[in-house]
């Protein structure tokens, strides 16, 4: 006897519902402060599969950003955020099958699947294959969810979805300059993690609402957060995150059709490039010390990343075509701290794509690189797609910006196929949301779909270039 996806989506509901309230009523009697946390996270997870197209993503994403997070409780979160992304793929797929024919399994899905199939045999030739099948079990939930869980909550959302990632941004800006400015406390820790959550995600996002927001409140305020996340970028130093940053800016802007702006912002930077030295020489100095020396003047300016890059070469060398094991390095111990979180137990290799050839080897890099490939194209046909439209507020645009900084600042850091990050997670999660959008309006039918054309075509007037809360594509 077969059960239909509704019955068992409720079995899972009830049977989750139980084992919170029987954990709760156990746990009653020790309450401390570890045991509130836990319990806190339980009643988030289990709202979270109840109402999963509602919750599910932003309680990942949030309970991810806490475990990377100098904040209390990050602990429990570097274990608990593990047991939360299995659950969510699950239930995501268990929603997915519900709603198959509205999703479209492709090239992408494929070539994900064969990744994560050779981060796994990797353990074979690993010099810590516990750690290998682990951060590859890691990846294949984390691309699982991305493929069914997260469209699921995005899918026929997109306006809703891409009015939440705003204001998160914006709530995230604010709290950011609130704990660096006035708090002097470094709550991402690294500096480079701040520069790449700014340059990453926050400013492509804030950069495209600045450029097709139609409200005078509104643009003060997003303005207001872009100059603030700008400074916040200069603050944490990290130049892979100013040049990921400015590449997503590019892109947004050629999408958009705004050459004149484009220009102007490029005069205006080589004018200030000119007169800072004449006008403002110390200032310009500490500014060109900071940022591009990293305050050790006199070094070349790769000079904190060419050891890493000169390590991780030399281990490709090695081993040339299997690599050393995904996620695993021969300095590494085998201790295990906060249970599965892995934290500590890898080296920092420099870059995403040079750990990926150490990792897995050249010919398991393979589909990896036709997965990155294939992300390029998808980014490409959304650019060319909105730009040969004309729709500047079609959600795939500050996507694609976000996807497109991810690519140029994983050059310079190792996050790109590091599950437990918070980055990685965000990212992942736009290039299937973008896949899906791109292959829904490659397989509408010529006329059929009327949010595919643009209302240029329909009004027969031009479409404004800025936009309020209504987006010109409803997509499903």
């Amino acid at each position: 006897m077969q059960v239909s996806n509704t019955a068992a989506l409720k079995i899972l509901h009830i049977f989750l519902v139980g084992s919170l309230s029987v954990l709760l009523s156990v746990l009653i009697s020790h309450a401390d402060s570890l045991t509130i946390v836990a319990a806190a996270g339980a009643g988030f997870l289990a709202a979270a599969l109840i109402w999963y197209r509602k919750l599910s993503l932003p309680v990942l994403v949030a309970t991810f950003f806490w475990a990377g997070l100098q904040v209390p409780g990050s602990t429990v979160a570097e274990t608990g955020r593990w047991a939360i992304l299995g659950l969510a793929a699950a239930a995501g797929l268990l929603h997915w099958r519900g709603e198959q024919s509205g999703f479209r399994v492709g090239y992408l899905h494929f070539f994900a699947a064969a990744t994560a199939a050779t981060f796994m045999l990797s353990f074979d030739v690993s010099s810590n294959p516990g750690m290998t099948v682990l951060k590859a079990g890691s990846v294949a939930l984390l691309f699982l969810y991305c493929s069914t869980g997260a469209l699921v909550f995005v899918a026929g959302r997109e306006k809703y979805f891409l009015r939440g990632i705003t204001l998160a941004c914006e709530a995230l800006i604010y709290a950011s300059a609130i704990s660096y400015g006035v708090l002097r406390f470094p709550v991402f820790g690294n500096p480079n993690s701040l520069g790449a959550v700014m340059g990453v995600v926050a400013w492509p996002i804030m950069f495209w609402s600045c450029l097709t927001i139609r409200t005078r409140i509104g643009l003060y305020r997003n303005w207001s957060a872009l100059i603030i996340c700008g400074g916040l970028l200069f603050l944490s130093l990290a130049r892979a995150g100013i040049l990921a940053a400015a590449i997503s800016s590019v892109l947004i802007l050629f999408a958009l059709r705004r050459k004149r702006l484009m220009l102007a912002w490029t005069l205006g930077g080589c004018l200030c490039a000119i007169a800072m030295p004449s006008f403002l020489p110390d200032q310009w100095q500490a500014m060109l010390n900071g940022v591009v020396y990293k305050s050790k003047p006199g070094l070349d300016i790769l000079q904190s990343r060419r050891p890493r890059w000169d390590q991780t070469i030399d281990e490709i060398r090695a081993r040339p075509w299997l690599g050393s094991g995904f996620g695993a390095a021969k300095d590494i111990s085998e201790e295990w701290k906060g249970g599965v979180a892995t934290r500590g137990l890898n080296r920092e290799r420099g870059s995403s794509y040079l750990g990926l050839a150490a990792g897995v080897g050249l010919l398991g890099a393979v589909p990896a690189a036709f997965l990155l490939g294939l992300i390029v194209a998808r980014v490409r046909t959304a650019c060319r797609r909105v730009r040969l439209a004309r729709l500047p507020l079609d959600a795939s645009i500050p996507i694609a910006g976000v996807i497109t900084a991810g690519l140029c600042h994983a050059g310079f850091e190792d996050w790109l196929f590091a599950p437990g990050y918070y980055l990685t997670v965000i990212f992942w999660i736009m290039v299937f949301v973008l896949a899906s959008r791109e292959d829904t309006f490659l397989h509408a039918p010529a006329g059929a779909d009327s949010d595919v054309r643009s209302p240029r075509h329909k009004t027969g007037q031009r479409p404004h270039a800025a936009g309020g809360g209504q987006s010109c594509l409803q997509a499903g």
